[in-house]
């Protein structure tokens, strides 16, 4: 009696842990860029292959408009494509190994790490259009920061 009670023990365990281990692959909603209007094709293309290699993802322009990035971890990688425009841009899961993905779900671990990913994009994107800013204006702006 004691082992059936320890087998079935043993079971909802496994059956719990294993469980935790997936999660809803999530797609990542079109995300616009912001000031968007000042930036080029070319300057979202160079931010996000920035912000890729800052979260240690490799990624590589596949055609115009999308970047395919790749993110390995010990034995664990994922594959997506960031499709792009001067005003927007879009992640999409393209494949993974040993994320243990099936039915639309996925490790949690894949959702961290396009989450990370969009995050820094945001910020590179932000910090392009920083950079673009006219020389007259950061000018002013200095002058208003004394």
């Amino acid at each position: 009696m004691k082992l059936k009670l320890i087998g079935v023990l043993v079971t909802a365990i496994a059956l719990a842990t294993s469980c935790s281990r997936h999660a809803k692959l999530i797609e990542t909603p079109t995300m616009l860029i912001p000031g968007a209007k000042h930036l080029s094709d070319n300057q979202v293309k160079k931010a996000i292959i920035k912000a890729g290699k800052a979260r240690k993802w490799s990624c590589a322009s596949e055609a115009p408009g999308v970047i395919l990035c790749v993110y390995n971890a010990r034995n664990l990688s994922a594959t997506i494509k960031v499709l792009h425009t001067s005003d927007q841009f879009t992640i999409q899961h393209v494949s993974s190994t040993n994320l243990k993905e099936k039915n639309g779900k996925i490790h949690p671990k894949y959702n961290q790490w396009v989450s990370n990913l969009k995050t820094e994009i945001m910020a590179k994107l932000s910090e392009a259009h920083d950079d673009d800013e006219p020389e007259s204006s950061k000018v002013s702006h200095a002058r208003l920061n004394k």
